[in-house]
This record gives structure tokens, C-alpha cells and sequence, in this order.
């Protein structure tokens, strides 16, 4: 019996400590989680329910302020690459450079998704994939 309550003892602790370390490992929204990565997706503005302009995006973070962002807006548009700065408070995201600059704020993260919103005057959104 003494085996056995020793071997439940072993298999849940591990389990504690296995579980504790992915919340651990879980990306977090700030500059230093974003360094070095680079994010895939669209890039939508809208009014209500209507898509204005849905283009393809691909954002690279640098630096802990630095990256680029490539975006191409339809099939007979060439690709424009725009380097930009940010700073990231709380859940909020600061872009200072053309065409996505603005207050961006943090609606979903997880380890390969992302998800931002803007609104100036209309819905902009930013859906990532994480790529790298």
C-alpha cells in the first residue's frame, strides 16, 4: 500500500510541476516576447460589418522597438515595406510609423495567435499567425 500512495504521490507532482511550467513558457505581450519574431495575417478595416480594404500582412519585430511590416493590399498592388517603432504598455500597443500607426489594443494572444483593434475612425484589426 505504502508503493502504491508513494507512486500517486510521484505521478501528481509531476504533473503540478509540468503544469507550472507552461504557464511559464506562454508568450507574453510585451517588447522582449516579441523580439526576433515575425507574425503573418490580414489586415481589415471596417465599418459595422462591411470590409473597406482587407490586405495581407507580415510583421517582423526586431528590437524591443524596432521592426518592418509588409503588406500588399490587393492582387495588382506591389508588396510596400515600411519599417516602424513601438512601444508596448499593458495591453496596449504604440505604432509610430505609416500606414498602421496608432494606439493598437491587445483583444487575443496565445503562443501562435495575435489579435489587435484600432479604431480611427473605422475598425482596423490585425490577425496574426505567428510564423517564427
Amino acid at each position: 500500500m505504502r508503493i502504491l500512495n508513494f507512486l500517486f504521490l510521484l505521478i501528481f507532482g509531476s504533473l503540478i510541476v509540468s503544469c507550472a511550467n507552461d504557464d511559464n513558457e506562454r508568450l507574453k505581450f510585451d517588447a522582449a516576447s516579441l523580439r526576433q519574431t515575425t507574425w503573418e495575417g490580414t489586415w481589415l478595416l471596417t465599418d459595422e460589418d462591411q470590409v473597406l480594404r482587407s490586405s495581407h500582412i507580415l510583421m517582423q519585430f526586431f528590437t524591443d522597438d524596432t521592426g518592418q511590416y509588409i503588406y500588399k493590399q490587393d492582387d495588382t498592388e506591389d508588396p510596400r515595406i515600411c519599417p516602424f517603432k513601438y512601444s508596448i504598455e499593458g495591453k496596449m500597443m504604440k505604432i509610430t510609423d505609416a500606414p498602421i500607426y496608432t494606439h493598437w489594443t491587445l483583444i487575443e494572444m496565445d503562443d501562435d495567435k495575435m489579435v489587435l483593434e484600432a479604431f480611427e475612425p473605422y475598425k482596423s484589426s490585425l490577425i496574426l499567425q505567428k510564423k517564427y
